[in-house]
């Protein structure tokens, strides 16, 4: 019995840690992306839980663009919207969680994000007004990567353990 838990243990841990490898390289993940950019999270707040996904919280987070690597140059300096979606909190505490993690985008933070321009049917599942199409969402947690001199010590943006 003791081998056949320790057996599952080893079993869990491998899978969580496989979960969270990232499904493309960054080569691979920019063509599938509209801009690639390396910014610093300057706020982040709840716009509130989604709509038929009780389990995930919409987030907004403005993002001061420090480098382009995919897009327009000119975005360079400016401050942007981003859109998220992040685990809703639990009864009991903590937050929900999933595979691949939700992105855990806090102020201060230095990121390289993959990110798409919203579509109709985005709006739409995340709840946006009709005439925000075109607006920027991070579409997994695995879009976005910490870059050195982060202060959680570049393990952000997809934080192991519980979410705040």
């Amino acid at each position: 019995m003791r081998t056949l838990a320790l057996w599952l243990v080893t079993i869990s841990v491998g899978l969580v840690t496989q979960a969270n490898e990232p499904l493309w390289t960054d080569k691979e993940r920019a063509t599938k992306r509209d801009l690639v950019v390396d910014g610093r999270i300057i706020s982040a707040k709840s716009i509130g839980v989604l709509k038929n996904y009780k389990w995930s919280e919409l987030w907004s987070a403005e993002v001061k663009v420090l480098a382009m690597q995919k897009g327009d140059p000119k975005l360079v300096g400016q401050t942007h919207t981003v859109y998220f979606e992040r685990g809703a909190p639990r009864k009991g505490g903590g937050r929900w969680v999933r595979c691949p993690g939700y992105a855990d985008l806090r102020p201060g933070d230095r990121v390289k994000v993959f990110l798409r321009r919203c579509t109709e049917s985005h709006l739409k599942r995340l709840g946006l007004p009709k005439d925000s199409k075109g607006a920027l969402f991070l579409e997994m947690g695995s879009d976005c990567k910490a870059l050195g001199g982060d202060p959680a010590g570049g393990t952000a943006p997809v934080r192991a353990g519980p979410q705040r």
